[in-house]
């Protein structure tokens, strides 16, 4: 009979860990699929060989038109 229970115990104990697990992902899944996390994607820009500036000016490489605030000219990215 103990040892019933205690295989009984051990497997609430796992099923209760396995929903926990369950429960994290989806919530951290929702979290890093928010607009403004951390994942969002502002476009796809292939870099070229050098300084690749970037900002909202239309004279950088890579220009950023929606986004966050953004300044004319934010930083260079470096490609080799």
């Amino acid at each position: 009979m103990p040892f019933a229970l205690l295989a009984g115990a051990a497997l609430f104990a796992a099923s209760t860990y396995q929903a926990d697990i369950a429960q994290w992902r989806r919530a951290r899944e929702a979290e890093l699929s928010q607009d403004g996390s951390w994942l969002t994607v502002a476009g796809l820009f292939w870099l070229r060989d050098g300084a690749n500036r970037f900002g909202k000016d239309a004279s950088n490489e890579i220009v950023l038109r929606m986004a966050p605030p953004v300044p004319a000219r934010s930083s260079c990215a470096t490609a080799r």
